[in-house]
């Protein structure tokens, strides 16, 4: 087996991710359309809780897929569980699965820092965002609406998918129940650099 190949464990913690924020994406439909309903761009400022998925994952195993594998299957619990997006959101969710892993990618799957996570959330925003157009219709917006969603949902990206998401592991690993993962075993030493 080498190194990048994910084990059974692995892949346990990417399905309970998957299914806890499929949970969660379901609850934050509503919130998003409320928050729409408030005021114009209020909805794009919590939209990037939709890319939590697959940037936590990916940050607490660090291997290639990760991030795509999360936010896909979260995306589809959501759907499953009755989601009001419908179908669409399928293509939304692998659009911004997409553009996350393509960072973690980049990064070679070994540099994990918050400017990484930061990236990570901006390229799934941008995921969304390509999917806004050829789904939803934002293109269909005047240029000020657009310039508008597209400023907020980027710039809140990096708050409440990237810091969230490492605020998210953070506090996992200080419980303890992540130390077989990668997120706490490439921080350790070999006993004989103690």
């Amino acid at each position: 087996m080498t190194k990048h190949t994910l084990t059974i464990k692995e892949v346990m913690l990417i399905v309970i991710i998957a299914i806890l924020f499929g949970v969660v994406y379901k609850i934050w439909g509503p919130v998003y359309t409320f928050a729409n309903a408030i005021a114009p761009f209020l909805g794009q400022i919590v939209y990037p809780m939709w890319f939590v998925a697959g940037v936590v994952a990916a940050y607490i195993i660090r291997k290639p897929g990760v991030a795509f594998l999360a936010e896909f299957l979260a995306a589809s619990g959501e759907l499953l569980t009755g989601s009001q997006f419908g179908l669409s959101m399928l293509f939304t969710g692998a659009m911004q699965a997409l553009g996350a892993e393509i960072i973690f990618l980049l990064f070679r799957y070994r540099r994990w820092d918050f400017l990484v996570l930061a990236i990570a959330s901006i390229s799934a925003s941008l995921g969304s965002i390509f999917s806004s157009y050829l789904i939803s219709g934002l293109g269909a917006n005047t240029g000020f609406i657009q310039v508008m969603t597209i400023s907020v949902r980027i710039a809140s990206s990096i708050v409440v998918c990237g810091a969230f998401s490492k605020w998210i592991a953070d506090k996992l690993v200080a419980t303890g129940s992540l130390n077989s993962y990668e997120i706490v075993l490439s921080t350790q030493k070999a006993r004989w650099e103690l």
